[in-house]
């Protein structure tokens, strides 16, 4: 196929399919047809209201029931984005909070003005978000420009302008770069991948010569600034060698190098190694985190100034484009509910935007004599910086094996996750079982005892494997977004769904929800830098008792289900969904700890710590984010217990010390039980009694600041 590289521009515009679409399904417009120049005065990203003008008229049938009349979902969908709260009636897990006394009259109308959910303050806006755009632009330091714009926009700029303008393509340069990073660790549908690989092959179909290969750069300083453990660290490296083989199949050196100089320079780095390699061009996919935003612009800029290299990027990570799911008037959402129904009629607009990418094409045996590329096969012989270490300095993973057990990184392994999720018979308890074993008992992937079949229940069961344990493979793009609806479509006769009435539109929903919280990041990116969403809750009186924060970390805290998923992550580098969310409420709102404190923590701890939906997860837990679980809206670890872990099976696998308790005082052994019997546990005491932990967490949020 013969495609122009021109990058990015209509990822976030072009509706219309078109022959060379189809061909190359995720291709940019801007592949197809040079730009006007009047595109280059083009809107923010996240002013998309033409997008809306020009998708309502388009009136096909839409895959999803929710769908009609794009007017009047868009209405619609700004109506209830405008609402006191739209998702409170629908939030999945109201039904499994403790709910006081909403506020006043009074107290409603003495908060209103802070409050992002209410309808006198558009909680869209950056003016709810703590800290507004910086004067001072700096990398690693600032969420914004000088003129106000976030990274991304000034990179989508960069990309427009840098792809308007001509390249040397008439030198000794040949070769193409597929630069790999942290989050698309796979070469099956991977579109960075698939258009360098087009790139290349079209190169050598007109005679001019050229080969594809795949560069990953390790940056130690990138993962300490992120927080990433030893144990997410340890999963990239176990990836990159079954990469390695996988890339020596098809002929494709696949070149591993560290890098341990100045964050700001790694990019010159790897367009000093492009200009080493002959390469004349470089593909890669976005990260939307803001320090990966700068240095990728700090490239663009290089690139267009020297004219040597032409480096294209593409939107992957997520299933829709951030910026593409917008209001009718081009704000961004920041509330799910709308949010989600508005994904589904993107997609079911743009199924292309599911559709695989194609496979890369092998180089020619001949790279083998290439005086350039040759060497680049025996990664051992060009120095200590090149090859994939077994383990990285200052990310030592001390139970590697058992990681390795646990979570394998075989090139089948993610579709092996997917299968069980889907064939496999739920119910059962798997609290031990390496991700990829199947299932001792196997349904048919539409049966309504599957474990997809009983996701919308068996998901909030602890005891039960219910949950995918995609998440690892997920967060590092060992699979795509797109592969995980593709898997759910096959089951449902090409449509997908969202919702809660079937397992598979719950599952659906889920991903939305990862989708959204890569849309919150990119288009808020102040969230990114330890900043609340919701402003004025920078202000909560948090406490500082390194006691009561070791013994939550730990697992110690006297209330088993918390101490269950907390033993959970220490022990597997993972802890369910459901636990995550009891624990993470836990800390927040009984010990009235900073949210920053538990996010790094599961960022240091955990296999599938990825940073958008850990920062954002965290500040929904704590109410201070986008579309959060409101302050009045605590959780009860002991009801939570009862209903997430009915039998008691999960806490007495991962709480050594209940596994001889019987029956329900295993959820709540200090009051259940004799006090002889208690002490014979060893077992710790509730270290913050529930109702006035409670009260203290109502009159701090109620008003920040305030003891």
């Amino acid at each position: 196929m013969q495609l122009r590289a021109l990058p990015l521009l209509a990822l976030v515009r072009s509706f219309t399919p078109t022959p060379a679409r189809q061909a190359f399904p995720f291709a940019p417009a801007s592949l197809l047809a040079l730009p006007q120049k009047s595109c280059l005065l083009r809107p923010s990203p996240f002013s998309t209201s033409s997008i809306a003008k020009v998708a309502s008229k388009r009136k096909q049938k839409s895959t999803f029931p929710e769908a009609a009349d794009d007017k009047e979902n868009f209405n619609q969908h700004d109506k209830d984005e405008k609402a006191p709260d739209p998702k409170l009636a629908e939030h999945p897990d109201e039904d499994w909070c403790e709910t006081c006394k909403p506020l006043s009259k009074k107290q409603k109308k003495s908060s209103s003005g802070s409050n992002s959910a209410s309808p006198s303050k558009d909680s869209s806006r950056s003016a709810v978000i703590a800290g507004g755009p910086e004067v001072e632009k700096k990398y690693g330091a600032s969420a914004y420009a000088n003129d106000g714009k976030t990274a991304l926009q000034d990179l989508e700029a960069a990309l427009e302008s840098h792809a308007l303008n001509k390249h040397n393509d008439t030198g000794d340069a040949k070769n193409v770069v597929y630069w790999m990073r942290m989050h698309d660790l796979r070469i099956h549908d991977n579109r960075a991948l698939a258009y360098a690989s087009s790139l290349a092959a079209a190169r050598r179909k007109k005679g001019k010569g050229g080969n594809l290969f795949a560069f990953f750069m390790i940056t130690p300083a990138d993962y300490r600034a992120h927080d990433r453990g030893a144990r997410r660290v340890d999963f990239v490296l176990r990836t990159l060698a079954s990469l390695k083989s996988g890339f020596e199949k098809l002929n494709i050196p696949f070149v591993v190098y560290t890098y341990d100089g100045e964050r700001i320079k790694a990019g010159e780095k790897v367009l000093e190694l492009c200009k080493q390699w002959n390469a004349s061009q470089l593909t890669a996919n976005i990260e939307y985190e803001v320090d990966e935003l700068w240095r990728d612009l700090g490239v663009v800029q290089q690139a267009c100034k020297s004219g040597d290299v032409a480096f294209s990027m593409f939107h992957d990570n997520y299933v829709v484009p951030p910026g593409r799911v917008a209001t009718s008037d081009g704000r961004p959402y920041s509330v799910f509910s709308p949010w989600n129904r508005k994904w589904a009629d993107v997609i079911s607009k743009d199924m292309s935007l599911i559709e695989a990418s194609p496979d890369p094409e092998p180089n020619d045996k001949s790279i083998h004599i290439d005086s350039t590329l040759c060497g680049l096969l025996n990664l051992d012989k060009l120095g200590k910086s090149f090859g994939i270490p077994k383990e990285l300095r200052g990310f030592e993973c001390k139970d590697r094996e058992y990681m390795a057990k646990l979570w394998p990184v075989s090139d089948d392994a993610p579709c092996q996750v997917l299968d069980n999720f889907i064939k496999g018979k739920g119910g059962e308890t798997a609290l031990n079982r390496p991700a990829n074993e199947p299932n001792t008992k196997q349904v048919q992937g539409n049966a309504k005892d599957s474990r997809l079949g009983r996701y919308v229940e068996g998901r909030n069961l602890m005891n039960e494997n219910g949950a995918s344990r995609i998440s690892p493979y997920l967060a590092a793009g060992l699979v795509s977004a797109r592969e995980c609806l593709r898997r759910t479509k096959e089951l449902t006769k090409g449509r997908l769904h969202v919702g809660r009435d079937s397992g598979a539109a719950m599952w659906n929903t889920e991903i939305s929800f990862r989708d959204f919280y890569g849309h919150v990041l990119a288009a808020w990116p102040k969230v990114c830098m330890g900043h609340a969403f919701i402003a004025k809750y920078e202000h909560v009186k948090w406490e500082s008792d390194p006691k009561t924060l070791q013994a939550w970390k730990e697992g110690k805290t006297g209330y088993p289900i918390v101490d269950a998923a907390q033993r959970q992550s220490i022990k597997q580098g993972y802890i369910h969904n459901r636990g995550r969310m009891i624990t993470a409420m836990f800390l927040t709102n009984h010990l009235l700890h900073d949210w920053r404190e538990g996010k790094r923590h599961f960022s240091l701890n955990f296999i599938d710590q990825d940073f958008a939906s850990n920062n954002d997860g965290w500040q929904w837990s704590a109410s201070t984010g986008t579309d959060p679980q409101p302050y009045f809206r605590i959780f009860n670890p002991l009801s939570q217990s009862e209903k997430s872990d009915p039998q008691g099976d999960y806490i007495r696998h991962f709480v050594p010390e209940l596994r001889g308790v019987k029956g329900n005082p295993i959820h709540d052994p200090f009051k259940r039980l004799s006090k002889a019997e208690f002490e014979k546990l060893r077992y710790p005491k509730p270290i913050v009694e529930h109702t006035e932990a409670r009260r203290r967490a109502l009159r701090r949020y109620k008003n920040p600041g305030d003891e």
